[in-house]
């Protein structure tokens, strides 16, 4: 903990943001420490700070009006001296109170407690609103989502790079055969050569989704949070636009595709994905899913083969994947579902 931790505190307290757990460590740090005169804040920023903690003592007292003196005479609390000497004093209230915050309901908390103490690990908190981009020592990025951690170390094994994850995530990692990424989650452990992807955990029904952008990677449980119950769970091998869902109570993973499919073709030279017509004038069905399948990366079957000769005219450039099955099957009289990380289609067809 250091005393960027207790600086951005006071920002996000200044700017409304602040959790209820966030308000109790500076109540705690408030009342207990006593203040030094060094480095003060700007004038505006004490007084904002001020009056914030006056409107809330005032709705937290039944008489405002046996409340007297300005808060602004205890300014001199508030100054970045005052900060870190609280920081020096009560590190392991706010250590403690912090840990238990954003480790909570989370299963393998021993494993990154362990991790921290070592030397040379990293743990970064995201207290902001919008994701906060982390540039990792390989050249690997990480978007972590608001409210999540992640603990990584400073420099990475030769053989190998581990990081811990709790919360929410999206990854791009830097291409290395010889040095796997490992990102651990909970009870899963996703595994990566070099791709992206995002890890995605859902406290109300306790799953974790992994959903893979672009390149390959494996899923699996971590056995040694789990070595105590025997599994038949061997993971599974997601492409991209694929995702698994993994149920830490069933102990299941389910396979199926993402939310919104994106095309998987990208310009190698400008790093963006290549724009394709999707206009066919009387063009057997087998040509118009071969194309889809082409841009998706997902695999389209027919359960009757007599439908990839109906013909299909239209212009479905400007829709998204699941539009343009939509489009189809009503065109065709036929309808699709979602089979796994695959879609199939149904019906007898050219009506």
């Amino acid at each position: 903990m250091d005393k960027n931790f207790f600086i951005l505190l006071f920002k996000r307290f200044l700017q409304g943001k602040s959790t209820e757990e966030e308000k109790f460590l500076i109540d705690q740090w408030y009342d207990l420490v006593e203040a030094d005169e060094t480095m003060q804040l700007e004038e505006s920023e004490i007084k904002e700070i001020g009056v914030q903690i006056w409107q809330e003592v005032q709705e937290k007292t039944k008489d405002p009006s046996e409340i007297t003196g300005y808060p602004e005479i205890r300014r001199k609390r508030f100054s970045i001296g005052y900060v870190l000497a609280a920081a020096a004093i009560f590190s392991g209230l706010v250590i403690l109170s912090f840990f238990l915050y954003y480790s909570s309901n989370t299963q393998n908390s021993n494993l990154v407690s362990h991790s921290i103490k070592d030397s040379g690990m990293i743990q970064t908190v995201n207290f902001k609103n919008d994701d906060l981009k982390i540039i990792l020592e390989d050249g690997s990025v990480v978007f972590l989502e608001p409210s999540s951690k992640i603990t990584y170390p400073k420099h990475f094994k030769d053989n190998r790079r581990d990081v811990y994850l709790e919360g929410n995530a999206f990854f791009e990692i830097s291409k290395n055969r010889t040095r796997p990424f490992y990102v651990y989650n909970k009870q899963i452990i996703t595994h990566v050569l070099g791709t992206s992807f995002t890890v995605r955990n859902n406290k109300n029904t306790n799953e974790i989704e992994v959903s893979v952008r672009t390149g390959r990677v494996e899923v699996y449980e971590n056995s040694e949070l789990v070595k105590k119950v025997k599994t038949n769970n061997n993971g599974v091998v997601l492409l991209p636009n694929q995702k698994v869902v993994y149920n830490e109570n069933a102990r299941k993973f389910i396979e199926t595709l993402v939310d919104v499919p994106l095309p998987i073709k990208v310009d190698s030279v400008n790093n963006k994905e290549v724009k394709e017509a999707f206009i066919f004038y009387d063009k057997p069905l087998s040509s118009v899913l071969n194309s889809i399948e082409k841009m998706y990366g997902i695999e389209i079957v027919a359960e009757n083969e007599a439908i990839y000769n109906c013909p299909f005219t239209g212009d479905i450039t400007q829709q998204n994947l699941f539009n343009k099955m939509d489009i189809i099957c009503k065109v065709m009289n036929i309808s699709y579902e979602i089979k796994g990380t695959k879609i199939l289609l149904r019906g007898k067809g050219c009506w």
